[in-house]
Parts: C-alpha cells; structure tokens; sequence
C-alpha cells in the first residue's frame, strides 16, 4: 500500500480539553509514491446525537402489518473546516515522503463533556480527508475528550445531608407483618474518586430475614423526534454496588457506607438538550421469602470539582496525567445561580477564584459504554481507532 502512515497526533497527549481551550496537534502523512489529489481537508466537529427505531403492529383493510419509528435528535456544538493544502476543485501532485500539518481550534465555552451511551452520544472528533480525484479518498478519525466543569461550590444545598424514609409490610396468608423500615442519611455532592458515606439503618419487625444492600444507580435521559411526535426514553444501570449486611426478624441493624464512586460524566450533561444524566444513591431490601423488595432512592449529583471542606483530604494523583487543568487558564468559575449555597464549613467563593490547593486528578475512561466513532459518512479505507471511551478526571481520597 502507497500509504505507509497517516494518523492524527494531540500536542496534549492524554487527549482531554475543557471547553474555551485550545485544541492542538498535528497531522502525519507518509506515502512511497506520488499522488494526484485535490487536497487534503480537516474538520473538527463537536455535535450530539440520538437515535432509536420502534416499531408496532397495525391493521387496515384487515392485514397486519409492522410499522416502524425512526425517532433522532441532533445539536451540532462545534465546526471547523480547513484545507491544510489544495483546495476542493482543481489537482495537484503530492510527491512521496512524509508530510506533517499543524492544526489547531478553539472550543466554544458553553459546550456540553463527551459521553456515550446505548441511544445517543456528544461526540468530538477530528477528521482529515485526503481528497483524490476519481478514486476513493483517504480518511484519518480520532475523538477526543472535552470536559465542562460541574463544581460542586455552586450547586445548592450540596453538604446538607438529606434524611430519606420508605417501609413496607409483608403480607401471606391473608396476615400482615411488619413494617420493615430504611433509612438513608446522605450528603447529595460527591466527585469520582469519593466514597459516598451514608448511614443506613434497617428496622425489621418482621418474621422474615432482610439482605440489605447499596447501590449507584445512573439514569440516562434520551430526547428525540419523528415526524410530528417526541418522545424520552430512560437507561439505567447499576455503576456501583455495596453489600451491606443482613437483617433477621424482629431485629435492626445501622451500617456506615464507604460506597466508591468510579469514573463517571457529571451530572446534568450541561448544554446538551437531548441527552440528560442523573443518579440516585440506593438502598435495597430484599427479602427470603416471596415479597418484592424494599428500594429508598435519595438523588445525588457527581460533580468535577469537590467542595471544598474535601480538599485536604485529596492526595495528589500518580502518575499525573499531561493533560489540562481543572479551569480554563486564569481560574474563571462557572457563574453562580441565584439559589447557589456554598459549603457552610468553606469561606463563600466568588466566581472567578482559582483553587491553587487543590490537587489535580487523574483521568479514567468510563467504566461504562464505548462508542464506535464511525459513521456513514467514513470509508473502510479510515484510518485511527474506531472504539472510543471518554475520559473523566478521578481524585485520589485519602
């Protein structure tokens, strides 16, 4: 084959931006012989993406038959399109060798984090295409990870712990026992990396023994349209389990979670209006006889940035990805909402104050889902990883 390399190299190399950074690298082409081309474009693109089909059985005139939905959103968040040398009309001739391009893009400030999911994506990649006339075109695809702080600081009521009560009475034989009792006390903001420290108590006055368990529960929320009809369709699952232990009748228990919050996207997903995350901390019930099982669900929100009362506790992460900072350079904060309530153990931060005693994370691919980064628009002939995982800074707890 006349190409012997053709790839797409980040000058950050861990690959992870936050929006309002500069993204930069460089383009790596080597060919054993001349081509005739009529250009070689890149294209920087940030969008989000949804999709699902749903099909139903309908009659007329007496004949089934299946009628199918193809229900799609989409919110494009960043372009560029530069020729690094040529043009799309008119040839030249690219001699044989290497051949290296710079590039760089500033990423607008108000864009959603990557993430990937089984309906839907916000995806960044970078796309060069060398342009041949009359054959098939080159192509090189690499994603990359960009990130919008979520800081804890600024959202409300994130250290006052909320108290959560549910019970339920069992019933065989025509006879009523019980109640069997949960409760939860948790705080509601924690960051990855942070073990969610919950109490948890079990009141059983029940024959019946009681296995109590906890969970991080992830809700992902799809938005999309077809034809005149929007629907929402909701994923979730389990991103993180503890066992706590079990309660025998007539008897009660109280447990101190240490539940560890893996690499995950913040809450919210900022900015994208189609796709929405959210997570509940959970705590089950379930019982050894025939009785479904007790759930007590408190909503937590995962930031990027820890309140700051955590900061101490926070060791400096090794080895420390070359990656960016938490902020954009110069320490600029996310605006304040109007109902924003600081941590009452912390002075009350301005926006715009940097946090220089806060050690940097690390950064892990989600535990989650990868994505195929490849579309309808590449070729078999695309060069770079078509597997992608986003990448979520990780703090390291004492």
């Amino acid at each position: 084959m006349s190409v012997q390399k053709f790839e797409i190299k980040f000058d950050n190399p861990a690959c992870i931006y936050y929006a309002g950074q500069l993204v930069s690298g460089r383009v790596t082409l080597i060919t054993t012989k001349e081509k005739k081309i009529r250009g070689i474009c890149l294209h920087v693109k940030g969008e989000a993406e949804v999709k699902w089909t749903e099909s139903r059985r309908v009659t007329r005139n007496g004949k089934s038959h299946t009628v199918y939905g193809h229900y799609s959103a989409h919110e494009l968040y960043a372009q560029m399109e530069v020729w690094l040398v040529g043009a799309s009309h008119g040839d030249m001739m690219l001699p044989p060798g290497e051949h290296i391009y710079p590039f760089s893009y500033t990423l607008p400030q108000n864009i959603p984090s990557s993430f990937e999911g089984s309906r839907g994506h916000v995806r960044y990649t970078v796309k060069v295409k060398v342009d041949r006339p009359w054959r098939f075109d080159y192509d090189c695809k690499v994603a990359f990870t960009v990130l919008t702080p979520l800081d804890l600081n600024f959202e409300p009521n994130m250290q006052q712990p909320v108290q959560n009560t549910k019970e339920k009475y069992l019933c065989c034989c025509c006879c009523r026992s019980g109640p069997v009792t949960l409760v939860a006390n948790v705080l509601r903001g924690f960051v990855p990396g942070q073990k969610i420290e919950a109490i948890v108590e079990c009141d059983n006055v029940t024959t019946e023994e009681v296995s109590v368990n906890c969970y991080l529960e992830k809700t992902v929320t799809f938005k999309a349209s077809c034809r005149m009809c929007t629907k929402t369709k909701y994923d979730e699952s389990t991103v993180a389990m503890e066992r706590l232990g079990t309660v025998k009748g007539n008897d009660s228990n109280t447990w101190t979670t240490k539940l560890l919050v893996p690499a995950l996207p913040a809450s919210y997903l900022k900015y994208c209006n189609c796709i929405d995350i959210s997570y509940m901390f959970v705590v089950k019930g379930s019982f050894s006889g025939p009785h479904s099982a007790l759930k007590l669900r408190s909503q937590v929100v995962i930031g990027t940035i820890p309140l700051r009362n955590y900061f101490p506790a926070i060791a400096p992460s090794a080895p420390i990805l070359p990656c960016m900072p938490l902020l954009p350079q110069g320490g600029d904060m996310p605006p304040m909402s109007n109902d924003a309530v600081a941590a009452p153990s912390a002075p009350p931060l301005e926006p715009g104050t940097p946090y220089p005693d806060l050690p940097p994370p690390t950064y892990e691919e989600c535990m989650l889902i990868k994505g195929n980064i490849r579309n309808e628009e590449d070729s078999d002939y695309t060069y770079g990883a078509s597997d992608f995982a986003p990448r979520y800074p990780m703090y390291n707890f004492r």
